[in-house]
């Protein structure tokens, strides 16, 4: 009886772990998803040795984020969607390399996403283990959708300058969100989501100038998603009893906003504006000069993984993000740096620069050049841009 325990205690992971293809799966962690993944020698025998040359060919023609739909071609529009990711109907396929599973996401199981996010063909998610189950999350986990629109979640508007006061709904407009709520629901937001009808300190274009910073306070909750890349969120008079004076609710009041400036992270709106600046690494301080042990651990043509990208703009923010994506890249460093061979030549000269820290992701971090303090760098190695430098956080010192 003891041997057959001490066996069953040996195999009792691989049951744990073993799912046949086929099986349903469901993504819990969308930043854990590879997007732009290139497949190894050893990755496509073992992919191939289960599902065959042809199902191998065609899933490394569908598994990546120019073969997906508009809502997550791009890394800017993935964040924006991951709330809706999450509801996408999966596949087991197979698992292979790293503690990598391969999804199968069909087309015709799909056709209730969001225009935007509905695929054209059947595609195919690369993702860690960690981001997926296997077990029907409960009620809670999984997020509530009507014709593919997460509704009821708490979220966090990052940039109220991009609401609209006064939205003119048009036809299509108005078909996607009565098809996600209802013509009832829908005449309330009609006349709720329009400045006459909000508080006073809220109700003209000066007092939202004012108090714009204490609008960041409502708690708000997702209500739809239409048109191109607009939300309907709404602030319940039961969740907003905090709100004081000119900006407390008689009513449930709606916000039309770009989609872009809401985190559909599911936390909302808390009492205290948003920060948008977390020290990403605690032996380091944001913006403080660095010293770079190794220029050999850099990365001149890192490609961002999801999980790297999440990581970063919760640092940094998306609009530094977006400077880092540009100008971390060899194509946009001055020339005596901008290829191989050049920095083989030039690299006792890059220690000159003066660099200071960003943040870190796993186990890398971001520094950056800034042109102010570079002036002393001539010739080729001068800067006509703030660039960044990607390398591993075991290469630079805090000075």
């Amino acid at each position: 009886m003891k041997k057959l325990f001490f066996l069953f205690l040996l195999v009792a992971p691989a049951l744990l772990n073993a799912q046949d293809r086929g099986d349903a799966a469901y993504i819990i962690k969308p930043g854990s998803m590879y997007t732009t993944y290139k497949f190894t020698p050893a990755d496509e025998d073992k992919i191939t040795g289960i599902v065959g040359a042809d199902e191998f060919s065609r899933i490394d023609a569908s598994c990546r984020e120019e073969d997906f739909p508009d809502g997550m071609s791009n890394l800017t529009a993935f964040f924006d969607n991951e709330a809706y990711i999450k509801n996408y109907t999966t596949y087991f396929v197979c698992r292979f390399g790293d503690n990598k599973v391969l999804l199968r996401v069909p087309e015709g199981e799909n056709r209730t996403m969001p225009r935007n996010m509905k695929p054209s063909k059947t595609i195919y998610f690369i993702i860690g283990e960690d981001g997926v189950s296997f077990d029907k999350p409960s009620s809670g986990g999984l997020n509530v959708v009507t014709n593919g629109i997460v509704a009821g979640e708490g979220v966090t508007v990052t940039n109220f300058g991009d609401l609209y006061s006064t939205y003119s709904f048009g036809p299509s407009d108005e078909d996607d969100i009565k098809d996600a709520v209802g013509s009832s629901k829908f005449n309330d937001i009609k006349t709720y989501a329009h400045e006459d009808n909000w508080p006073a300190d809220i109700s003209g274009f000066e007092d939202r100038q004012t108090n714009r910073p204490k609008m960041y306070n409502y708690a708000v909750e997702l209500v739809c998603r239409f048109g191109d890349n607009k939300a309907v969120l709404v602030a319940p008079v039961s969740s907003n009893g905090h709100m004081k004076g000119g900006m407390r609710l008689t009513h449930d009041i709606y916000f039309v906003i770009e989609a872009s400036s809401v985190d559909f992270g599911g936390s909302g709106n808390g009492n205290i504006a948003i920060s948008s600046t977390k020290i990403g690494s605690s032996s380091f301080t944001q913006g403080g000069p660095i010293e770079v042990i190794n220029f050999g651990d850099m990365y001149s043509t890192y490609s961002f993984e999801p999980s790297d990208s999440k990581d970063i703009i919760a640092a940094v923010g998306r609009a530094v993000y977006t400077d880092i994506a540009k100008y971390a890249n060899e194509t946009n460093w001055p020339s005596a740096i901008s290829g191989f061979a050049d920095r083989q030549t030039n690299r006792p000269k890059m220690y000159k620069y003066y660099v200071e820290y960003v943040c870190s992701f796993g186990d890398k971090s971001i520094i950056k050049a800034p042109m102010s303090k570079n002036s002393h760098m001539t010739g080729g190695m001068k800067l006509t841009h703030d660039i960044y430098f990607i390398i591993n956080t075991s290469s630079i010192e805090a000075k």
